[in-house]
């Protein structure tokens, strides 16, 4: 009977994975975080949490929106890049248990006459003088004319000066790009650039 189970397993196409979020009774759960130390027990916390749902009676609930597992730069460019799906979009933040974040009380997004903007989101605050396309735009960053930026996501408070081009990048928040300058990764390698630096020459990464 077990292995006829195993076999019926094996031929799932897809299967329920958990989350690694447990809710639990904080004195309980330290209570049991001390027997697992005077038990000398070596596991971490998550397979601990895992072990001890299984022993007790516990309820899961099942997620059926948006989910991505964030491990590295890519994955996180991707995860990014997700949210210009409009359905991805929706599916994380538009659901019965909506995703809040701290409201900031800005102005509207300025877009100049000769700017040109597709598929891309913004936060509040941007100034769009230049190009942008398939992008994630945070809070006050500001684009100036005959820059572009495409398949990139560029935190608050950037600078990308006129002339700029910059492509598969992530700029950190309050970084600037000098007019003229080229920032260019691949699809498989996204450039990233540190929080509060001043690019003044070209960051070009060559596909492979």
């Amino acid at each position: 009977m077990a292995n006829q189970q195993m076999m019926d397993t094996q031929k799932q196409f897809e299967y329920n994975l958990s989350l690694n979020i447990y809710i639990a009774n904080t004195d309980w759960i330290l209570k049991q975080l001390e027997k697992a130390q005077m038990s000398d027990s070596t596991a971490d916390i998550s397979k601990l949490l895992a072990a001890l749902a299984a022993k007790y009676r516990s309820t899961a609930y099942e997620y059926t929106g948006y989910l991505r597992n964030i491990r590295d730069i890519k994955s996180y460019f991707d995860a990014n890049m997700d949210m210009l799906d409009q359905k991805q979009f929706a599916s994380l933040l538009q659901g019965n248990q909506k995703v809040i974040t701290r409201i900031r009380n800005e102005v509207g997004n300025y877009y100049s006459a000769g700017s040109i903007v597709k598929n891309s989101i913004f936060g509040t605050g941007c100034r769009v003088f230049g190009e942008v396309k398939h992008s994630v735009i945070s809070r006050r960053v500001e684009i100036d004319k005959n820059s572009w930026v495409l398949n990139s996501i560029v935190m608050s408070s950037v600078n990308i000066k006129k002339g700029a081009h910059v492509e598969y990048a992530i700029l950190d928040k309050d970084v600037t790009i000098e007019a003229g300058v080229t920032i260019k990764g691949t699809l498989e390698k996204p450039i990233v650039i540190r929080k509060y630096d001043d690019v003044n020459d070209d960051w070009i990464r060559n596909r492979g």
